[in-house]
């Protein structure tokens, strides 16, 4: 893996560098190997925003396009002239850097399958019918000592659970429901 991304990071070193590319060598890299190439920067975020003067490469992003964009986010549209430059501006910036990181070569570069830590262990429909009826016997119990807890409330005596309710025998005139 080490190795694996190593050689598709390697030409990126070069292409990103603002200074002098660096030579990096094929192979496991040693602590002093790591050290030397971590030193000093080798590349700049600087390289990965646009230059101040507009690239005719690039696509302009048109008022419409920025105005669409926002409905479609559900955000309010911009309020003067000058917060829609800035909007402009500041999605040009986006796209040009997400344009250079799609340059990256990532031939080689297994993809990331899952962001999980610990063993991954499949979870087969019996065990989850198991924790299920675990969790339905709990419930049960939990609801049976509610039922004689609020017994004790009232005394003990007299109290019945028909259906959802509890039924208090009041010793004076009849049934109360409680």
């Amino acid at each position: 893996m080490r190795t694996t991304l190593h050689r598709a990071i390697q030409p990126t070193f070069r292409r990103l560098s603002s200074t002098t590319p660096i030579s990096v060598p094929k192979g496991p890299l040693s602590q002093s190997q790591i050290d030397t190439l971590l030193a000093s920067p080798t590349w700049s975020i600087q390289s990965l925003l646009p230059t101040s003067t507009p690239d005719a490469s690039e696509p302009s992003i048109s008022t419409k396009t920025l105005h669409h964009l926002l409905r479609l986010s559900a955000l309010p549209l911009p309020a003067s002239k000058t917060e829609e430059e800035s909007m402009l501006k500041t999605l040009h910036d986006q796209l040009h850097f997400v344009n250079s990181l799609q340059t990256v070569n990532t031939e080689g570069v297994e993809p990331v399958q899952g962001l999980l830590f610990g063993e991954q262990e499949e979870i087969t429909w019996e065990a989850l019918q198991a924790e299920i009826s675990k969790v339905e016997e709990k419930k049960t119990e939990m609801e049976v000592r509610d039922v004689e807890e609020s017994g004790k409330l009232f005394g003990g005596e007299g109290v019945r659970k028909i259906g959802r309710y509890l039924v208090v025998d009041d010793k004076g005139d009849g049934a109360a429901v409680a």
